[in-house]
């Protein structure tokens, strides 16, 4: 039962490791969400509109990472806007 504590140690570590990676997996970058927004046929000011914002405003927040939630709202923004202009 002695080796089995630190064992549990590093494996508790380790899953901890990998619930940090997993999180930074869900971000992404700035350029990577105006890529998103360019690649499905709209501009970023449409985003910016779509989600309440000034476009000068998401301008800028375009230069650093953006968290899952951040993500999700203007991926959902994204789709609204397309359903919209195939209509």
């Amino acid at each position: 039962t002695l080796l089995t504590v630190p064992f549990l140690m590093r494996f508790g570590e380790f899953c901890s490791r990998l619930q940090h990676q997993a999180r930074e997996v869900k971000k992404l970058s700035g350029q990577e969400i105006k890529a998103l927004i360019l690649e499905s046929g709209l501009k970023c000011w449409q985003v910016a509109d779509k989600l309440g914002m000034n476009d000068g405003n998401f301008s800028r927040k375009l230069r650093k990472p953006f968290d899952e939630k951040a993500v999700a709202a203007v991926k959902e923004a994204i789709a609204k806007l397309k359903a919209t202009k195939e209509n």
